[in-house]
């Protein structure tokens, strides 16, 4: 039992290094040819790109601790607090 605790906690404890081209901060910035390295389940640093990196996101824009950002504009409840997948007919 103390080995699979012992090897759990291991795992939990795991650094991740990725390398992104473009990276999206969420409060405005954005930075070229960064590092974010991810101990367990959190950030713990944002740096600039250099060493060797466990995944390579270099060809795409990244955008850490965001939980959804995908949304679809046309869709809203309308006054009778109803979904309204698109655009309401004015009939």
């Amino acid at each position: 039992m103390k080995l699979l605790f012992f090897a759990i906690s291991l795992a939990s404890a795991q650094t991740i290094v990725l390398d992104a081209g473009t990276l999206i901060d969420g409060k405005g910035g954005v930075l070229k040819n960064r590092q974010i390295v991810i101990e367990g389940s959190k950030i713990s640093a944002v740096k600039k790109a250099g060493g060797r990196a466990t995944y390579d996101l270099r060809r795409f824009t990244v955008m850490p601790g965001w939980i959804d950002t995908h949304v679809h504009i046309t869709w809203h409840f309308n006054s009778e607090h109803k979904y309204v997948g698109g655009r309401e007919d004015p009939a």
